[in-house]
């Protein structure tokens, strides 16, 4: 290692000494600078003592302005300055070190590179040689160790890779714990060890089991037991009730055993060409085809009947029986005639016809008049109570159609009610044909299909009954709307809008809006009020335009202010009608912006007649920073109300 010692020499000390202002010695005329002040046109001399050490003798500068002074002992002659960078001049002064003594001056030494030649005169091991990296170890050189139990321990140089070198140290303890050395199980004093995945082959097998992850195995090169399948291509397994995708075939032997199969899949055919037959079988070649029960066979077998037979019973359902009664006993009371009436077909005339005679003593023989009209007299049969005697009578009409006769039907006060029912359909009977039918409504799950323009309609419900009702826009009602952008509300604001009512039309009040930003987000309360006396005053430059929603519509009578300056609240009444407290966001905000919005529920909405009425919006004397709000109101102008 090189060294360098760098020698300081400091100037001696130069004393001068200063008298107060107006003390003894003192100069007149002297004058005090502050430091980095100009420099005073005027000041006080200063000197120094002469030789004698007696007398003040002043002191002497160059021509660059640097203080003269005479080193009168103990400076070398040829002494030379130089600037720290510049080149190292020719001559200089001497510099030395006491000697051993520690009295007399001694010149320092150098070695044949320039360096300063320097003994460790304590603490070295006497042996210490510097060395330049990459050359020979030297014989004899300070040595840099570890203390193992007192004794100072090396360390030896190794090359693991490449030209880096490290040193190698033995370790006799991991973590306190005595390495191991044998080859047994792992301790605590195991070194753990992590192989690269790009690890080298090793030159002896590592011992590792698959217990982390699948072990790949191929058994390309192993030997097969014996009788397993050498055939490149195995059949592959199916799944139980379906065909594999593979088919073996199946070749019986002589000697096997056999293979139990059943017929259940297809119908199997048998031949019994070379069976035998059981006794008494039909050796025919032609046997009767079997029919269906109730319907002749296509096949016909001749019965043939014996003398010693049982007898095979029939009946007569197949045809007609001929059978002779020429000589058969009459019952008694049978008829002889030789014409009997002939039997005709229930409900229609027999072609011989019997003329019933009554008499008197018979039972009445039961007739009515069903077949013809029967023609009855009443002029002589008295009428019953009640009975109508007008001679003209109402004909009856034809049920859906109105009768030819007309009946005024007069109700009384206490008579039981008429029900009243028509015969119309949904979108049936054209316009004007009747308006008198009831059909109160139609149960729809869905949406109604479109009717026919003119049509009588019932009304719609849902399957709870419920009336369906469409809300659609009036255009009759001429409607108008104002909307201000950006209002920059008053300090401790009041009313900063209204709408005021007018002497030409009544006003309806359908829809006010409101939503604002300020410095700071927070929450403001905002308060809707009916005035009866209109406000006066303010600062109002600026107010939006009223337009109609229908541009065929008049301009509106109305106008809405809105105020920069509180203006002055007259009414001495706070009709506070709806509050809210409005969330405001900051300016710049992505987040949803709150919205203070007044519509009018079930019953009246705000109603201004006269220019006295005003709808007014009012802060609840709240100071918004920096605001910015924006208002819209929106009404009728009718006078039909």
């Amino acid at each position: 290692m090189k060294r360098a010692i760098i020698l300081l020499v400091a100037a001696l000390p130069m004393c001068a000494q200063f008298f107060p202002p107006g003390g003894s010695g003192s100069g007149g005329g002297g004058t005090s600078s502050a430091f980095g002040a100009g420099f005073p046109t005027t000041g006080t001399a200063i000197g120094f003592k002469d030789s004698t050490g007696t007398n003040m003798a002043a002191g002497n500068l160059d021509a660059s302005g640097y203080l003269k002074v005479n080193v009168a002992a103990g400076g070398g002659s040829g002494g030379t300055s130089s600037s720290f960078g510049s080149a190292f001049p020719a001559t200089g002064t001497a510099i030395g070190f006491k000697d051993s003594s520690g009295t007399n001056m001694a010149a320092g030494n150098l070695d044949a590179s320039g360096y300063l030649k320097v003994n460790v005169a304590a603490g070295s091991g006497g042996n210490g040689a510097a060395s330049n990296t990459g050359s020979s170890v030297p014989t004899q050189a300070d040595y840099q160790g570890v203390n193992v139990s007192g004794t100072l321990r090396g360390q030896t140089g190794v090359n693991p890779s490449g030209s880096v070198y490290a040193a190698q140290q033995d370790l006799a303890s991991i973590a306190g714990t005595t390495a191991d050395t044998n080859s047994g199980n792992k301790s605590a004093g195991t070194l753990r060890v992590v192989i690269a995945t790009d690890q080298v082959q090793l030159t002896n097998a590592l011992k590792v089991d698959g217990s982390g992850v699948t072990q790949p195995i191929s058994a390309a090169s192993l030997p097969l037991p014996t009788g397993a399948a050498t055939a490149a291509k195995q059949p592959a397994l199916g799944t139980a009730g379906s065909a594999s995708a593979d088919v073996i075939t199946v070749q019986g032997v002589t000697s096997m055993t056999p293979l139990k199969v059943d017929g259940s899949g297809v119908t199997q055919p048998i031949s019994a060409a070379s069976l035998p037959l059981p006794t008494g079988a039909s050796t025919a070649a032609k046997q009767p085809a079997l029919g269906t029960a109730g319907t002749p066979s296509a096949d016909v077998i001749t019965v043939q009947g014996v003398t010693s037979m049982t007898a095979l019973k029939v009946d007569g359902s197949g045809v007609t029986q001929p059978i002779s009664a020429a000589s058969l006993p009459l019952p008694t009371g049978a008829s002889t005639a030789a014409k009997q009436p002939a039997l005709g077909t229930a409900g229609s005339a027999s072609t011989d016809v019997i003329t019933v005679q009554g008499i008197a003593s018979m039972t009445a023989l039961k007739i009515d008049g069903s077949g013809v009209t029967q023609p009855i007299s009443a002029a002589s049969l008295p009428l019953p109570t009640g009975a109508s005697t007008a001679a003209k009578q109402p004909a009856l009409g034809t049920a859906g159609t109105p009768s030819t006769d007309v009946i005024t039907v007069q109700g009384v006060a206490s008579m039981t009610a008429l029900s009243v029912q028509g015969a119309l359909s949904d979108n049936g009977a054209s316009a004007g044909t009747n308006r008198v039918g009831m059909l109160p409504g139609i149960a729809e799950s869905n949406l109604p299909s479109a009717l026919t323009a003119g049509r009588d309609a019932a009304l719609r419900t849902d399957l709870q009954g419920n009336l369906l009702i469409a809300r659609v826009p009036a255009t009759s009602l001429a409607t108008y709307a104002a909307a201000k952008t950006g209002l920059a509300t008053a300090a401790s604001a009041t009313d900063i809008a209204v709408l005021s009512g007018n002497s030409t039309n009544t006003v309806i009040v359908t829809k006010i809006m409101m939503s604002c930003t300020q410095t700071t987000a927070g929450i403001i309360d905002v308060q809707l009020l009916i005035r009866t006396t209109a406000d006066s005053g303010g600062t109002s430059t600026g107010s939006p335009s009223a337009y109609p929603l229908d541009q065929n519509n008049a301009s509106a009578s109305s106008a809405v202010l809105t105020y920069t300056a509180n203006p002055t609240v007259n009414d001495g009444t706070a009709r506070l009608i709806d509050s809210y407290k409005l969330g405001v966001l900051a300016p710049g905000s992505v987040s949803p912006a709150d919205v203070y919005i007044w519509t009018p529920s079930m019953g009246q909405s705000i109603v201004l007649r006269g220019t006295a009425q005003q709808a007014a919006l009012n802060l609840n004397a709240t100071t918004v920073t920096s605001s910015s709000c924006d208002i819209r109101y929106q009404w009728i102008e009718t006078t039909g109300l």
